[in-house]
């Protein structure tokens, strides 16, 4: 059975609302050896935060949707992929990978899949370098990964080929 905040309260001597002023880190007027007292207690009995409790007040989900076509097959997009994944770690954030296989219908379930996910950002990312048309119920704050949108609008990040070359043949 999981710990909860009262748990933590009788095992520390305190409220609930202490408990939870001090997990928060919130400004309060509760002495250190209390706040010391709590942090123990929550230790001593495993207490972990509901995740789900905290979204729904915070409004957040820490989390990141990455919709590929077949990006998680090719080495190059394993690179991608992990310091996708880096960057949201560091950021406290966990990312949930779809490959679609290419195929619109899957696309399109993973877009309402991740929206009713309520993901904090999504990212949508293609294969190989490409102009692609911006599928139905992407979330305009989408950032586009190796693939740019047809009718522009959105943030994208691609490879500068340009240098690239220059970098190859110098």
């Amino acid at each position: 059975m999981r710990a909860r905040i009262s748990d933590v309260a009788a095992a520390a001597g305190v409220s609930a609302a202490t408990v939870s002023l001090v997990l928060n880190n919130a400004q309060s007027r509760i002495s250190p050896a209390t706040r010391q007292r709590v942090r123990e207690a929550a230790e001593a009995i495993g207490y972990t935060p509901n995740t789900v409790a905290r979204g729904l007040r915070t409004q957040r989900t820490r989390t990141v949707g990455l919709i590929s076509d077949q990006i998680a097959t090719t080495p190059f997009a394993g690179r991608m992929l992990a310091g996708a994944q880096d960057i949201a770690r560091e950021q406290g954030h966990l990312v949930f990978l779809v490959d679609t296989g290419g195929d619109p219908a899957v696309e399109q379930e993973a877009i309402q899949a991740l929206s009713a996910q309520q993901v904090d950002a999504t990212v949508y990312a293609c294969m190989w370098h490409r102009v692609v048309e911006v599928p139905e119920g992407l979330p305009p704050q989408a950032v586009f990964l190796d693939c740019r949108p047809e009718h522009g609008g959105y943030r994208s990040v691609v490879p500068d080929d340009r240098a690239g070359g220059a970098a190859a043949v110098g």
